[in-house]
């Protein structure tokens, strides 16, 4: 799914970053430039990471 229309950014891109070690919004806007032009994907991307970093605290638990 495209998030961000402005960079082309794919959720799959985000779930690539995640996986090399970005844990916020600020370090996906540094490396995919996430909201830096028109601002409307931060909030997805921002529901995005924070479900991804549940999902891990809850396998670690499990």
């Amino acid at each position: 799914m495209l998030v961000c229309v402005c960079h082309g950014v794919k959720d799959q891109d985000i779930e690539r970053a995640i996986q090399n070690g970005v844990n916020s919004i600020r370090q996906l806007s540094d490396k995919l430039h996430l909201g830096t032009s028109c601002g409307c994907c931060v909030d997805y991307a921002e529901e995005y990471l924070k479900d991804r970093q549940l999902g891990s605290s809850l396998q670690k638990v499990a």
